[in-house]
């Protein structure tokens, strides 16, 4: 039964899926991990500076780790804020997690999983597409997370309930993990 979602993907994807590697790491150089709060109504961008991912197309997992105290927003009195205790809480929890399993769907796939944050685990799931070209990879996806969820500043009013996480992420394949080739599922 743990490879139905394997099989699925390599029926949907057609014959041409077997030629592309199988693992795919993200280049944390080349990528971006952003999320949209809001305060007073007005949507802001702070990004994750430091942060890994790894796509396993035979497994059909989606795994990344954040590092929480890596978040910048351009302000640093407003970034000190967002990792303080009462917000990601980036001393006590220095790190997130999402492990999902990855399904296709149409126009592109679904990570259906549990993100870590905070010392709270809930259900994400991440709508996602997947473009290689040249021996690179582009994940591309959008989600959207409501703070409370996870005792992220919980009883703050000024802040928006909802943020939005964007992720534009180069992968790399990793070396031996599958034939080279330029297509992908």
């Amino acid at each position: 039964m743990r490879r139905l979602p394997v099989i699925l993907i390599a029926l949907l994807a057609g014959p041409w899926a077997r030629a592309a590697p199988s693992v795919w790491v993200a280049d944390a150089g080349h990528g971006r991990l952003a999320c949209y709060p809001s305060y007073e109504g007005q949507a802001f961008e702070a990004v994750f500076r430091h942060w890994t991912a790894r796509l396993d197309w035979d497994a059909g997992t989606l795994e990344a780790e954040i590092r929480t105290g890596s978040l910048a927003s351009g302000d640093p009195d407003r970034d000190r804020a967002m990792t303080a205790p009462e917000w990601l809480d980036a001393a006590g929890h220095p790190g997130a997690r999402f492990r999902a399993r990855v399904v296709p769907r149409a126009g592109g796939f679904l990570a259906a999983g549990q993100l870590t944050l905070k010392g709270v685990t809930r259900p994400v799931t991440l709508p996602f597409t997947w473009e290689v070209r040249g021996g690179q990879a582009r994940l591309r996806g959008e989600t959207v997370l409501d703070r409370g969820d996870f005792g992220i500043g919980a009883d703050e009013a000024a802040v928006g309930p909802s943020v939005r996480v964007v992720v534009d992420a180069r992968f790399r394949p990793v070396p031996g993990a599958g034939p080279p080739g330029e297509s992908a599922p």
